[in-house]
């Protein structure tokens, strides 16, 4: 379904792709390698992929459980994707920063990390 969305929608908005996927089935998992090909046969220049790995990332933070059940089923570099695209933050104790704040900083998700 994505890379039919991705050949019928411009190019520079691979995100939406994603996002589309994502409201019509929200436990979707795309397969990356089919993705990578995609990517390559319609010209996107990586973008897609990028998406992909942004995507993944979404779907570990709002799905729990999920890293671990890829991961058993040998899908570990799904998983590094995802990881290219969180971001770990430590912050003091008393420091008064919010999740919510994190969370706009990106298209993956971000971790505190108390000192």
């Amino acid at each position: 379904m994505a890379i039919l969305l991705a050949q019928a929608g411009p190019k520079g908005v691979e995100d939406r792709v994603f996002g589309q996927i994502q409201e019509l089935r929200p436990q979707a998992w795309p397969n990356s390698l089919m993705i990578g090909l995609a990517d390559e046969l319609l010209g996107r220049k990586g973008r897609l992929s990028a998406a992909l790995g942004r995507f993944y990332a979404r779907q570990i933070r709002n799905q729990p459980g999920t890293e671990q059940v890829m991961q058993s089923c040998g899908r570990g570099p799904e998983i590094e994707m995802a990881r290219a695209f969180v971001v770990n933050i430590v912050v003091p104790p008393h420091h008064k920063l919010r999740r919510s704040a994190l969370e706009l900083t990106g298209a993956g998700y971000a971790t505190l990390t108390p000192r």
